[in-house]
């Protein structure tokens, strides 16, 4: 009777420091997880800012500044009537800056249990994608292009765009 009495609590005991030690794995193992996910996803998420950052750096390149393309004009540079009508860009026009959002698309296999956590880790990618200031790119070739609002703003913003066409567009490619 008395090995008995001592036996219980020692198994007892023994369940219990097996029990909490498994468990302290499994939340160790948990852990260890979440923060190998944490990185991978903010690696792929500084990818993915980073492809929409070089993509707006090539639009940048794409549109100069209406005053370097008229100092390019007075002093017959390089860009001055760059745009053939073969150039990939001929009659594409910059209509200003404004946020762009990066085609690239980051897929993740598995997100975190916690929705609040998923939710947040969603708005990172998504917001990974977005880059401000970016130029707004119009095609003439593929349809018109109308201009409405305030006659000042508008009399600036049409001003822009036929600098934009006069100086980029060669004059034997154009009629006005």
């Amino acid at each position: 009777r008395i090995y008995f009495l001592l036996t219980v609590p020692a198994l007892a005991a023994a369940y219990l420091f097996i029990h909490r030690r498994r468990r302290s794995k499994e939340i160790h193992a948990f852990i260890e997880d979440r923060e190998r996910w944490r990185g991978q996803a903010i690696d792929a998420a500084s990818r993915c800012q980073e492809a929409a950052l070089e993509h707006a750096q090539r639009l940048h390149d794409r549109y100069p500044e209406i005053s370097s393309l008229q100092k390019d004009a007075q002093d017959r540079g390089g860009d001055l009537w760059s745009r053939r009508q073969t150039h990939d860009d001929f009659l594409t026009l910059n209509l200003g800056r404004g946020l762009y959002m990066s085609p690239a698309v980051v897929r993740v296999s598995r997100l975190p249990d916690d929705r609040e956590a998923a939710a947040r880790w969603v708005d990172v990618f998504r917001n990974a994608r977005i880059v401000p200031d970016t130029p707004t790119e119009y095609d003439l070739t593929a349809s018109h292009l109308a201009l409405v609002g305030p006659a000042e703003a508008l009399a600036a913003h049409a001003t822009n765009l036929l600098l934009q066409v006069t100086l980029l567009h060669s004059p034997s490619a154009l009629e006005l």
